[in-house]
């Protein structure tokens, strides 16, 4: 569907999927999964109010960083990986469910990889990472990109993330 010099980005309605229910079960048990960083901007509002906050001496240098493509560019098992880890520290799970970790991973890697869709009587398959149009995809990049910011904000100081993008004071 998508060629080289056609810049779209297919969105694929998974509403009326066979695995739609299901993602929409996981969502309520994986959601908690994600944290309540410092570093998350709601808004440009609160982007500019942040900043405000923020000293940069005169050899800072202000760095922004954009992910093109997100869902499509989430490794799908880096994420899922997250998630189980993430699951099995969760002292919470068992309020939000009976089944194990290693059956919501299976029942996740299942609605993430059942990505086939039908145009003009053809159908297809994403080959490339999580659909957008899914609702676990979301939570799923969510969850994958707090963890990246974790790690890079051990290596560097890093101040603050707005959406896709993540702005950074390097020291």
């Amino acid at each position: 569907m998508h060629r080289p010099g056609t810049p779209l980005r297919p969105i694929v309605s998974s509403r009326n999927s066979p695995c739609h229910p299901l993602a929409k079960f996981l969502l309520d048990i994986i959601a908690p999964l994600l944290r309540n960083i410092q570093s998350a901007i709601t808004h440009t509002k609160h982007f500019i109010n942040k900043i405000k906050e923020i000293t940069i001496d005169e050899h800072d240098k202000l760095v922004s960083c954009d992910v093109t493509s997100l869902f499509t560019n989430v490794p799908t098992e880096a994420a899922l990986a997250i998630v189980k880890n993430r699951l099995f520290r969760d002292t919470t799970l068992d309020e939000r469910t009976s089944l194990s970790v290693e059956a919501i991973i299976e029942l996740l890697s299942t609605c993430v990889n059942t990505t086939y869709f039908q145009v003009d009587n053809k159908f297809y398959q994403q080959e490339f990472r999580m659909a957008m149009g899914s609702p676990l995809s979301l939570v799923l990049s969510n969850i994958y990109m707090e963890e990246f910011e974790r790690r890079a904000m051990d290596s560097y100081n890093l101040n603050r993330k707005y959406r896709s993008d993540t702005s950074m004071i390097p020291s």
